[in-house]
């Protein structure tokens, strides 16, 4: 579906109007590879998404990268 989005103050008056924007986002996906450091950041029996472990590590001081991969070719999530 395609919208307009405002953008409003505090008192409601309306500061922005942008017609049917469109975002771009990078995908997370792939295969992910960790130092055995990271082990430190999951509890055994406490449940952890992968979001949630990124996270932890971020705010942790821990450095997490990325590879950009060409995503012209087609990809299949078999999770």
């Amino acid at each position: 579906m395609s919208l307009g989005i405002v953008e409003v103050a505090d008192d409601r008056k309306v500061t922005n109007y942008v017609e049917k924007p469109t975002y771009t986002y990078l995908d997370s996906m792939g295969i992910y590879v960790y130092e055995p450091k990271v082990i430190e950041f999951i509890k055994p029996g406490v449940y952890l998404d992968l979001p949630a472990l990124v996270t932890r590590l971020i705010e942790n001081g821990e450095s997490v990268f990325g590879y950009f991969h060409d995503s012209s070719h087609y990809l299949l999530d078999i999770g």
